[in-house]
């Protein structure tokens, strides 16, 4: 199972979770496993990397009352747990699924920065805290923590607030995907300038007029790098 940044820059690895919960294959670029990395019975969502040998696992808030958001670890032991000081009531046993993963990280200038749904801050995760670096200022479109397993919320009132995701960052920018009134704005800010862009539509293109473009990672922190659905390049033609 493929997560967000399963991309292992430091091993130049893919990294995606086995049927064991707790373990995770790297796989080279030739589609060989090179090792297997053990979160030793931790139940975590996403993986980010540290350095060669160690990983950060996000635990995931499931039940509303899980006091840890991240751990670190290697194949040998835990090495470090973050405390999570936020929690919700669910609405009885309802199981509620949201797209793509609560919990997102990205290197950046050889540092692991983190940033979770439901939130507002983009952490840089340190061998002993976790230093804020930036605040996205919502104001009314702020989802609030304590209602993501409502089902109300979920079914009247989701798609008046902001979900940020797939966060990408280089010198110059911060790159990012928000997620409101079920449709994506592909957005950045301008770290020179101070300002923040959003489009539904993508990264016009007026380099050849071509499809939109949606960045989806970045390679060496200075090339990004997306792709186009098949039949949006169709109707891009048909047009």
């Amino acid at each position: 199972l493929l997560r967000e940044n399963c991309y292992n820059s430091f091993t130049n690895t893919i990294i995606a979770q086995s049927l064991n919960d707790s373990q995770y294959n790297a796989y080279n670029l030739n589609g060989k496993i090179e090792s297997k990395i053990e979160a030793k019975g931790l139940q975590i969502e996403t993986i980010g990397f540290l350095d060669k040998k160690r990983y950060v696992g996000f635990i995931r808030n499931y039940d509303g009352v899980t006091d840890k958001k991240l751990a670190i670890f290697n194949n040998d032991s835990i090495i470090k747990k973050f405390d999570n000081y936020q929690s919700f009531q669910r609405d009885g046993n309802a199981v509620i699924s949201w797209p793509g993963c609560h919990g997102w990280f990205y290197n950046y200038n050889n540092n692991l920065n983190f940033f979770e749904l439901f939130t507002d801050t983009i952490f840089r995760i340190t061998d002993q805290a976790l230093e804020p670096r930036y605040v996205f200022n919502m104001g009314k479109f702020a989802p609030d923590y304590q209602k993501q397993m409502s089902i109300e919320f979920i079914r009247k009132e989701r798609a008046n607030y902001f979900f940020i995701t797939d966060i990408i960052e280089n010198d110059n920018f911060l790159l990012f995907t928000v997620f409101y009134n079920r449709s994506n704005y592909f957005s950045y800010y301008d770290k020179n300038k101070k300002i923040s862009y959003a489009s539904n539509a993508g990264y016009i293109n007026d380099l050849d007029n071509f499809v939109p473009f949606q960045p989806s990672t970045m390679y060496n922190e200075k090339f990004l790098v997306g792709y186009a659905q098949a039949y949006e390049i169709t109707a891009w033609f048909d047009a």
